[in-house]
């Protein structure tokens, strides 16, 4: 019973996904992009070379679609069995942030009981738990390479290094090679952040992660390997190359380039709700600089947010990975004044206002998300030729279920399209008043901010016969 009482939160958890499932809809363009590239995959069994709309997509390595298609082929493909790895992620990323502050406070007991506790109860940590992106599995895997080092730290040992290296390879398979930013980085301030049960010496250290770093290549060239046989150069430089170096540079339209300060307004939710709390402010004054388990926590986050703030390409889910070295040290700051059962009601009370935030959205604003009526409409006309107009990123794919290629094409190409497909339609993003001409629109939908259209083209009456 004590320990069904301490892992609670899994169940509480389990609770949010599944009021997820039935209350809000896949969410486009991200969620929907991401489920139709695994339903690609499953659909073509090709489980090397990612596609999107059936074509070579180069923004994602593989791991989070290998789950989603392995869940896939026990269960069926659908939404509900597709978050069983999201749902697994999230929740061994709770029990995996109450590891490390056992790790890093052994003889706290209220810290290790609240660590996970708190992490579940902050804001931004259930918003994305159950949302279909790599962050949160990215963040369990970080948390695994850390436990690892930290263990290397108190007794170096060879098979520590080898694990270390496997799970730094996963993490490229789940998310690229930021993994070695999150881990990397923190790792290599440690005569900072040494404590005094650490064995290793710094060089002794930054050996073992230098064989780490070898050995990732590993997992990732079995991926890596068969993909870039499929493909051509310019897939492997978008792969291989852009899609770090670009991001960094912005210097692509899917970089989500922002200024340097795009971090400073965010960072008061990641302390949310603990911040209301008047023990927060009063005891964070308690932290001591020079404990080194403290030192661990700030190596791990403020140094990884410098470096996002620096480079162009910026994304709020990118902080994602660094919420569990703050549920820590939320921890250790309300352990002074709070106990177990503040933090799991206060929890619950976050748990149950996002629950409510998706019922009223179920009724309201969640509709503008919702693309099931523009799937039923083309599922019922699936003997019509199909394009779509602008950038098309797989919103209705897994949705629709689609097994080929959809044309896509930019609005001053719709004329020419539609002399080759007269019977065709054309789905288009459109603004309120914004009218095609020589088109008829025959279906509507609010979609975002815009409205979503099917057109074809305007039907001229034959003139009547003369009697």
């Amino acid at each position: 019973m004590r320990t069904l009482e301490r892992y609670s939160y899994i169940l509480a958890l389990l609770a949010f996904f599944l009021t997820s499932v039935l209350l809000r809809p896949l969410l486009p363009i991200d969620e929907t992009r991401y489920m139709t590239v695994a339903w690609e995959m499953f659909n073509t069994k090709n489980y090397f070379l990612l596609s999107l709309n059936y074509e070579p997509y180069h923004h994602k390595p593989p791991m989070m679609f290998w789950l989603i298609n392995f869940c896939w082929l026990i269960f069926g493909a659908s939404r509900w069995s597709a978050l069983i790895p999201v749902y697994g992620a999230s929740a061994a990323t709770l029990v995996l942030t109450g590891l490390l502050a056992r790790k890093l406070y052994p003889n706290n007991q209220k810290i290790r009981e609240h660590a996970s506790w708190v992490l579940f109860g902050t804001a931004p940590f259930l918003i994305y738990a159950s949302l279909v992106m790599f962050d949160m599995m990215l963040t369990a895997v970080n948390l695994a390479a850390f436990l690892l080092a930290l263990s290397y730290c108190e007794k170096p040992e060879f098979k520590k290094t080898l694990l270390l290296g496997l799970f730094l390879g996963i993490g490229v398979l789940v998310k690229g090679p930021v993994v070695f930013l999150y881990t990397l980085l923190p790792l290599s301030l440690y005569p900072w952040w040494r404590s005094q049960n650490h064995r290793a010496e710094p060089k002794q250290l930054y050996k073992a992660l230098s064989l780490a770093l070898c050995f990732s290549i590993l997992p990732v060239s079995l991926w890596l390997a068969p993909a870039l046989l499929q493909a051509d150069s310019h897939f492997a430089y978008w792969l291989v190359w852009e899609q770090t170096a670009g991001r960094m540079k912005g210097d692509f339209s899917s970089s989500h380039v922002r200024p340097f300060y795009f971090y400073l307004p965010l960072l008061p939710v990641l302390f949310m709700p603990w911040a209301f709390f008047p023990a927060f402010w009063k005891n964070v004054k308690k932290l001591a600089p020079q404990d080194p388990s403290f030192r661990f926590l700030l190596a791990a986050t403020i140094p990884v947010l410098l470096f996002f703030s620096l480079i162009a390409g910026k994304q709020p889910h990118y902080l994602v990975p660094l919420m569990p070295f703050i549920g820590v040290g939320l921890s250790k700051v309300m352990s002074y004044s709070l106990d177990i059962r503040t933090i799991r009601i206060t929890s619950i009370c976050v748990l149950s206002a996002l629950i409510l935030f998706q019922l009223i959205g179920h009724y309201s604003f969640f509709r503008n998300y919702d693309l099931e009526p523009i799937v039923a409409y083309y599922q019922g006309n699936r003997d019509k030729q199909f394009v779509m107009v602008h950038k098309y990123q797989g919103e209705i794919g897994f949705l629709a279920r689609m097994t080929e290629h959809v044309d896509n094409i930019e609005q001053k190409e719709l004329r020419t399209w539609f002399d080759k497909n007269p019977d065709g339609l054309a789905i288009i993003r459109r603004h309120e008043n914004e009218k095609f001409s020589g088109l008829t629109e025959v279906f509507a939908m609010p979609y975002r901010s815009r409205i979503l259209s099917v057109y074809r083209l305007e039907q001229l009456e034959k003139p009547a016969n003369d009697s």
